[in-house]
């Protein structure tokens, strides 16, 4: 893994310290992150935890950018969206899985790598997008 190049942004802008490469060679497809997000293009001000979204493919290819950056779907203590799901259990979750709250995180803003989901517990989580794609398209 190349080392970030000095243009982008890295841990410290966060306040935190960088995660290991060994740490982060564990982000896959269904990782529960926690991370500096945003909402509407706008940071959030706490960490939330997020599911990752890209393929394993597309993470590999991520990886080798200055600055990369992961599709989330985020969770959420405040249930501001009608599109929501409840995490799995056994990740111990606080919140829902806000359907209509999905954004990109940069790799610098992780704080914590979680489990990974299995793909049989990502099912709900992308039938809760596409009901969130389907009321967007009906609206417009």
């Amino acid at each position: 893994m190349p080392p970030p190049s000095d243009n982008a942004p890295d841990a410290a802008s966060y306040g935190q310290p960088r995660l290991t490469e060994k740490q982060l060679d564990k982000l896959c497809y269904g990782r529960v992150i926690y991370a500096h997000l945003r909402k509407h293009g706008s940071p959030v001000i706490e960490p939330h935890y997020g599911i990752i979204l890209n393929t394993n493919d597309q993470i590999k290819k991520i990886r080798l950018k200055s600055n990369p950056t992961y599709a989330v779907i985020c969770v959420s203590n405040r249930p501001d969206s009608k599109f929501l799901l409840a995490p799995p259990a056994r990740t111990f979750l606080k919140g829902r899985i806000q359907g209509e709250w999905q954004t990109d995180v940069e790799e610098a803003g992780i704080l914590k790598i979680g489990p990974q989901l299995t793909v049989l517990e990502m099912i709900p989580i992308h039938e809760l997008i596409r009901q969130v794609d389907e009321a967007k398209k009906s609206t417009q």
